[in-house]
């Protein structure tokens, strides 16, 4: 199956977000972390172990279709899960590392911390409480995403994070603290691409993304092996990290310039097509009758082109096998998502 696991600050984009990589992705793993902390319960009064998950509590309920459908899931640390041969090795350095990004995270302003917005959507949406949050609280948070997204870099695993903070934090530890490489993550290009062709998201229900994502199967397959190619290709290119910004050019040039090329061949086909039939129309040798087996083969607006001697045989072959090479190319999908999310 073609995963993704989803490691990031979940805010009121975040929907979108999911709503892009349903579109490609088999099942889209969100990561959900809790930590534990001491607090007064609220119906007994008594001080007990509460724990705080950085998901929101609507989080499940919200997303319940994909999850029936079996498209997404929620990924919790399990409270038996041994993490001790990974924890040997990087636990004190992820520790000592977030406390050497206090300044990164926290920046002072004249007189007070000033309070990014990032971390403001953080306290809003993943811990639903006023701004009287404990900074450790944040600290774990950090800890913990960077922790998870080391782990599926070193797993192997596909993982796809939104948060700037997170992904600075991320690769600076790499840099300083491994010696893996950060992995392609062709993540970045698929949501890009989607967003590209389909910027209206947001009016999509979660059904509509599924009915469009079944509907378009087979471009979406083309699309697929497009962008395993590119992945291939840059996992084998002789770079060392590939850096956060380096996607824009990648982009650019993998994915922009030949959707645009494809798209603007795709309209001259049309209009070359619609001259020819003219052209052929002025001759009337061009007529060939068409009859049998072979018209039901052809669309109906074509064969009745044919008995009106409009078109030729060749001219309907030559779009035939031009059309199958364009609608074969793996940006189609794309191109088709565009035109059928309408």
């Amino acid at each position: 199956m073609n995963n993704i696991y989803l490691n990031s600050v979940v805010t009121n984009e975040t929907i979108d977000e999911i709503k892009f990589l349903t579109l490609y992705y088999d099942k889209v793993s969100v990561i959900n972390d809790k930590i534990y902390t001491i607090a007064k319960d609220e119906i007994t009064g008594k001080i007990a172990p509460k724990d705080i998950s950085f998901l929101p509590d609507s989080f499940e309920e919200e997303y319940r279709y994909l999850i029936d459908e079996g498209v997404l899931e929620i990924v919790n640390r399990k409270e038996d899960e041994s993490d001790t041969d990974f924890d040997l090795k990087y636990a004190k350095s992820i520790s000592e590392f977030i406390n050497n990004k206090f300044d990164y995270l926290f920046p002072m302003g004249e007189n007070n911390i000033i309070i990014s917005d990032e971390i403001k959507d953080i306290i809003k949406y993943t811990f639903n409480k006023n701004s009287k949050i404990p900074l450790d609280l944040i600290w774990w948070f950090y800890a913990f995403k960077l922790k998870r997204s080391l782990k599926l870099l070193i797993e192997g695993e596909r993982c796809l994070n939104s948060s700037p903070n997170l992904q600075y934090l991320f690769e600076e530890y790499i840099s300083l603290n491994t010696q893996k490489a950060q992995y392609f993550e062709s993540a970045i290009l698929v949501k890009r691409a989607i967003n590209m062709s389909l910027p209206s998201v947001d009016m999509l229900c979660f059904e509509d993304i599924l009915e469009l994502k079944l509907k378009l199967k087979d471009e979406l397959e083309c699309f697929s092996d497009a962008i395993k190619t590119i992945e291939f290709k840059y996992k084998h290119a002789p770079i060392n990290v590939i850096q956060h910004i380096d996607y824009d050019i990648i982009f650019k040039q993998e994915i922009q310039n030949p959707y645009k090329d494809l798209h603007q061949k795709i309209r001259s086909l049309k209009r070359k097509t619609f001259m020819s039939f003219v052209d052929k129309a002025k001759n009337i040798k061009s007529y060939v009758p068409v009859i049998g087996s072979f018209v039901a083969s052809i669309p109906l607006k074509y064969s009745l082109l044919f008995s009106m001697g409009l078109i030729s045989l060749e001219t309907y072959m030559e779009y035939k096998n031009r059309k199958e090479e364009l609608d074969n190319n793996g940006l189609n999908y794309l191109i088709k998502l565009n035109n059928n999310s309408r």
